[in-house]
């Protein structure tokens, strides 16, 4: 998931018990502690079940080749995205259950240009960016399909990226989990003794990027190093 707001930041990091916020993991809750699973698609390439309606006013689909296109460009990383297929008719608040699944073996991509579908699933379409739900088998952490959300509701510009926030929800699509790193940057004014630059925080950073939100269309190293570990090429 992918929030506007960004000073809730430190409060995020201190609520959430400290063995739970490394990146790029979930914990097995079947096995001591620090015991974990990868979340994992077993085969790739993954399929891609597109909704017909906009995003923002624009051709969604758009937002989700380019997001396809920046992951599987990873290099020693195998190809990630499969085949983008449309569902049949508009993904709506009235047939999103019925029309979609988040345990289909593929990645349902739904635009909710209206916020509808993230009320209906008890988010704020007003500070939620995006939403992944992402099915797997806590025992081995086989990922088994996606449920993808796009809000449309909020206006794409500097301060809320549609497609960083497409690329963000991507990456966990394909297992990653958030990364903190850049919670210490030059533009929060929160001391630190080395912050990162805006411009180097990756795009799996739980929020929007300081600056300018577009900054989260390029992978950064901490994004590039979690997918090629996850799916190598060798």
């Amino acid at each position: 998931m992918r929030m506007l707001a960004t000073v809730a930041m430190l409060c995020f990091l201190i609520l959430i018990p400290s063995d739970v916020i490394f990146p790029y993991h979930i914990l097995n809750q079947q096995t001591p502690s620090l015991n974990f699973v990868f979340l994992r698609w077993d085969a790739t390439p993954i399929n891609l079940r597109v909704d017909l309606g906009t995003l923002g006013g624009e051709d969604g689909r758009t937002f989700i080749e380019e997001a396809c296109d920046v992951w599987n460009s990873v290099p020693n990383t195998i190809q990630l995205c499969g085949t983008l297929s449309n569902f049949s008719e508009d993904i709506t608040v009235d047939n999103f259950e019925s029309m979609t699944s988040a345990n289909g073996g593929n990645i349902d991509v739904i635009f909710d240009e209206t916020g509808e579908v993230l009320s209906q699933l008890g988010l704020s379409p007003n500070s939620i960016l995006g939403l992944a739900l992402v099915s797997s088998n806590r025992n081995n952490g086989e990922i088994g399909g996606v449920l993808f959300v796009l809000n449309g509701k909020i206006v794409s510009n500097s301060n809320s990226d549609l497609l960083s926030t497409a690329i963000h929800e991507m990456g966990h699509s394909w297992g990653l989990a958030h990364t903190p790193i850049g919670g210490i940057n030059n533009s929060n004014n929160v001391s630190g003794l080395d912050p990162i630059d805006t411009s180097a925080i990756p795009s799996m950073f739980p929020f929007k990027i300081p600056d300018d939100d577009a900054f989260g269309r390029t992978l950064e190293i901490d994004d590039r190093i979690g997918i090629s570990i996850r799916y190598p090429s060798n």
